[in-house]
C-alpha cells in the first residue's frame, strides 16, 4: 500500500470471522474458494495493507473477483466494509501492468471526464452494433466465437439522440398539477447517452406529479467506473465537475441508476473530505439530497401514474446497488402494483453478475451468474423481466437471449412510462 494502511481497513479488525458474509457472497457461493470469500478478501487486504503480504498475481486475481455488490457489508454484524476494502487495496496496491490493462486504463481515462469525447464513442458503437447478431428478441450479441470476455455478451441498443439533446434543461411540470417544486435529474452515462427511455420517463412521471425537472447541462459520468477500477484521480476529476454542476441545484437529486446513487450519496463525502478545497462542504449539501428515482416516487404522498401500460405481468430482479446502498425494496413492487401488474417474482434472484467492470475482468463467472438469475426469470411465467439497474438489464436481457427465450428485459420506468 503507498498510504497510512490503517486508513483504509473499513472495520476490517472488526472481523470476528463469524461467516455469515459467505452465505451471501455471490461469488463465494460459486467458487465455494474462501479467499473469493468477504472473509477471505478481508484477511488478505488486512495482510496486504499491514506489509505481512506482497500482493501478487493471486491477490490481483482475488480483488478483482470481487463485484462490489456491497452484501457482505448489509449482512455483517460489526461493520466491515469489504467492498470499501477492495476498492482501496485496487487504487493503493500498485499492480504490473499488461497491454488490455494499459489500453483499458486510458480508454477510461480518456472517457470518464469528457462528456462529449464519450457520447461520440456511443454513436460509433451504436453504428457498430447493427452489424452484429441478434437473439429471438432482437438483442444484439457479440459472436460467440469472439474470446471469453467479449463471446455472447449482450450490446445495448442505441436510442436515438442523448437525453440531454433531446430535452430543455429545464422541463416544465404538466399543466393542471400542484407544484411540488424542482427535482434535479442527474441522467448517468447509460440512461444519459446509451438507452434514454428510462430516464425520458422518470422526467415525464415527475412533471405529471407537479415537479420542474432540472438536467444539469454540464454533469458528467458518476465517476463509477474509475472508482471500482481504483482509478482514483479520474474519479476525484469527475467528483469536482459534479459537486459544481449539481451545487448550485435546489431540490432533491434523483437519478434511475442506483449505481450512480450510491456513488453520489457514499462515496462523494469519502472522497471529498480528503480533498482541499470547496469539495467537502459542497458534498455535504448534495449528498443527502441524492435519490434513487422510484423510490422517491414510491414516497410521494399522492402519485399519479397517467396512461397504461400494456405488461400484465413481471419478474422483478432487485439489482445489488438498489437494495444494497439506500434504495427502498418495497418501492418497485409497490409502484408496479399501483400499475396493476401483477408480480410473479419479486426479491427472489440473486446477484445477476452483470457488476460493471468486474464482469469485464471476469466474464466466467459473470456468464455464471447471469445465466443462474436468467433461469430463475424464465422460468417464472411472467411477460417481462424488471431490474432498476441498466446493467442489470443488459445482463439479463443477454443471459434470456442465451435461452432462447423472447421475454423482455425492461427499467420498470419503461413499464409505468412507456416512451413511444
Amino acid at each position: 500500500m503507498k498510504t497510512d494502511p490503517e486508513a483504509h481497513l473499513h472495520g476490517a479488525p472488526h472481523c470476528d470471522r463469524c461467516g455469515r458474509c459467505l452465505s451471501v457472497c455471490p461469488v463465494y457461493n460459486v467458487s465455494l474458494v474462501e479467499t473469493d470469500s468477504p472473509r477471505g478478501r478481508t484477511d488478505l487486504t488486512t495482510a496486504a495493507a499491514s506489509g505481512e503480504l506482497t500482493p501478487g498475481p493471486r491477490f490481483f486475481e482475488t480483488v478483482d473477483r470481487c463485484l462490489l455488490c456491497r452484501s457482505c457489508a448489509v449482512a455483517c454484524p460489526k461493520g466491515v466494509d469489504t467492498a470499501a476494502n477492495v476498492i482501496a487495496a485496487r487504487a493503493q496496491v500498485h499492480r504490473p501492468q499488461g497491454l488490455a490493462a494499459t489500453l483499458g486504463n486510458a480508454a477510461m481515462d480518456a472517457l470518464i471526464p469528457h462528456r462529449s469525447f464519450m457520447s461520440a464513442c456511443v454513436r460509433a458503437a451504436g453504428a457498430f452494433s447493427r452489424l452484429l447478431p441478434a437473439d429471438t428478441a432482437g438483442r444484439r450479441h457479440f459472436p460467440e466465437y469472439l474470446p471469453q470476455v467479449f463471446s455472447g455478451r449482450g450490446v445495448p441498443a442505441i436510442t436515438g439522440r442523448p437525453m440531454q439533446k433531446r430535452l430543455p434543461t429545464r422541463v416544465l411540470r404538466s399543466p393542471g398539477t400542484p407544484n411540488r417544486g424542482t427535482a434535479v435529474f442527474f441522467t448517468g452515462c447509460f440512461h444519459g447517452l446509451v438507452d434514454s427511455n428510462p430516464g425520458l420517463a422518470a422526467v415525464k412521471l415527475l412533471c405529471d406529479n407537479g415537479f420542474d425537472v432540472l438536467i444539469p447541462p454540464d454533469q458528467q459520468c458518476c465517476g463509477a467506473p474509475a472508482l471500482f477500477s481504483g482509478r482514483i484521480k479520474g474519479f476525484e476529476a469527475v467528483l469536482r465537475k459534479n459537486l459544481h454542476a449539481l451545487g448550485r441545484a435546489e431540490g432533491p437529486i434523483l437519478t434511475a441508476c442506483p449505481t450512480c446513487a450510491s456513488v453520489l450519496r457514499g462515496h462523494y463525502p469519502e472522497h471529498a473530505s480528503a480533498m482541499h478545497g470547496p469539495e467537502p462542504g459542497q458534498t455535504r449539501s448534495i449528498a443527502p439530497r441524492v435519490q434513487e428515482v422510484l423510490t422517491f416516487l414510491a414516497g410521494l404522498t399522492s402519485l399519479s401514474l397517467p396512461g397504461s401500460t400494456p405488461v400484465r405481468s413481471a419478474a422483478v430482479h432487485e439489482p445489488c446497488h438498489f437494495v444494497h446502498a439506500g434504495g427502498e425494496r418495497a418501492a418497485v413492487a409497490h409502484i408496479l402494483r399501483k400499475r396493476g401488474v401483477e408480480l410473479s417474482l419479486h426479491g427472489d434472484t440473486a446477484c445477476c453478475g452483470g457488476g460493471g467492470v468486474s464482469s469485464l475482468k471476469n466474464p466466467d463467472l459473470a456468464r455464471q451468474l447471469g445465466s443462474n438469475a436468467a433461469g430463475v426469470i424464465a422460468a417464472s411465467g411472467a411477460e417481462v423481466a424488471a431490474a432498476a439497474c441498466p446493467g442489470c438489464v443488459l445482463q439479463i436481457g443477454s443471459h434470456l437471449g442465451r435461452t432462447g427465450s423472447a421475454m423482455p428485459a425492461l427499467h420498470p420506468l419503461e413499464i409505468l412510462c412507456p416512451i413511444r
